[in-house]
C-alpha cells in the first residue's frame, strides 16, 4: 500500500510545486481547472435559479388563468340570475369582482417578476468576461 499524505487521498493534494516547464504547466493547468470548476458551479446555481423563476411564473400564470375563468363563470351566472328577486346578485357579483381582482393581482406579479429580473446567467457571463480581461492583460 502506497504512503498517502497526512490530509487524505493523493488526488486531493495540490499539484507538485516542481520547477521547470512541467511544474509550471501543472500549476497553470490546476489554476485553469479551478477557475473552470468555479464557473461551472456558478452556472449551475444560475440554472437552478432560472428553473425556480420559471416555475413561479408558470404557477402565477395558472392562477391568473384559473381566477379569470372563475370571474367569467360567476359573471355568466350572475347575468343568468339577474332577474331573480332578492340579494343573490350582490353575492354573485361580489365573488366575480373578487376573482377578477385576484386575476389582476396575479398578472401584475407576473409583470413585476419579468421586468425586475436580470438576464439569465448574467453573473456567469460577467465572470467569464472578467477572466478574459485578466488573461488579456498578462
Amino acid at each position: 500500500m502506497a504512503d498517502l499524505p497526512p490530509g487524505g487521498a493523493a488526488a486531493a493534494s495540490p499539484p507538485e510545486s516542481g520547477s521547470g516547464l512541467f511544474g509550471n504547466a501543472r500549476r497553470v493547468l490546476h489554476t485553469l481547472l479551478a477557475i473552470l470548476s468555479t464557473r461551472l458551479e456558478l452556472a449551475g446555481v444560475e440554472a437552478t435559479e432560472q428553473c425556480v423563476r420559471i416555475g413561479v411564473l408558470l404557477l402565477l400564470g395558472a392562477m391568473a388563468f384559473l381566477f379569470a375563468l372563475f370571474a367569467i363563470a360567476m359573471l355568466s351566472f350572475g347575468i343568468a340570475v339577474m332577474f331573480w328577486d332578492s340579494y343573490r346578485l350582490t353575492a354573485i357579483f361580489g365573488l366575480a369582482v373578487l376573482y377578477a381582482l385576484l386575476t389582476l393581482l396575479a398578472v401584475l406579479q407576473i409583470k413585476l417578476r419579468l421586468k425586475d429580473h436580470p438576464a439569465p446567467f448574467a453573473a456567469t457571463v460577467a465572470e467569464l468576461k472578467a477572466d478574459a480581461a485578466a488573461l488579456g492583460r498578462h
